[in-house]
């Protein structure tokens, strides 16, 4: 690799970590308004219980259950939960899927394509991989 290509591919690759960065400071936000929604949804069944009726009493004992679950699987899996990435380069008919996309473990030479006069890593997809699913506000997975 000549010494142009491989600082291109340092740079890429320093680029890809900083928005890898931003994607996780996301998550991890996006994981704190999951814990306060649940925090919430524990109070709140347990607000329904003054009601007094036998149905509102089986009602709150089931909601506070399931929230308290939640909530315990979130503060368990808070930290250390995501493992990491999997990028997907385009494949044989310049798509992304079945057609023979590959993986990479890190922007190869042949992988970083130019966009606006900008070197950039020449990914179809990213897959985030970690121990729970993650989704954002729009139910769109970020992990």
């Amino acid at each position: 690799m000549s010494d142009q290509k491989g600082a291109v591919a340092l740079d890429v690759r320093e680029r890809e970590i900083r928005a890898e960065q931003r994607h996780l400071d996301a998550v991890y936000r996006r994981l704190e308004e999951k814990i306060h929604e649940a925090e919430f949804l524990v109070d709140d069944a347990g607000r329904r219980g003054r009601v007094g009726t036998p149905g509102a009493l089986a009602e709150r004992d089931a909601l506070v259950f399931r929230a308290g679950l939640h909530l315990q699987r979130l503060n368990s899996e808070f930290e250390d939960f995501l493992f990491g990435r999997i990028d997907l380069l385009a494949g044989r008919d310049g798509e992304r899927g079945p057609d023979g996309a590959q993986t990479s473990v890190e922007p190869a030479e042949d992988a970083v394509r130019e966009e606006d006069g900008t070197p950039v890593a020449d990914i179809a997809e990213t897959l985030h991989i970690g121990r729970l699913g993650v989704l954002d506000a729009d139910y769109v997975p970020l992990v």
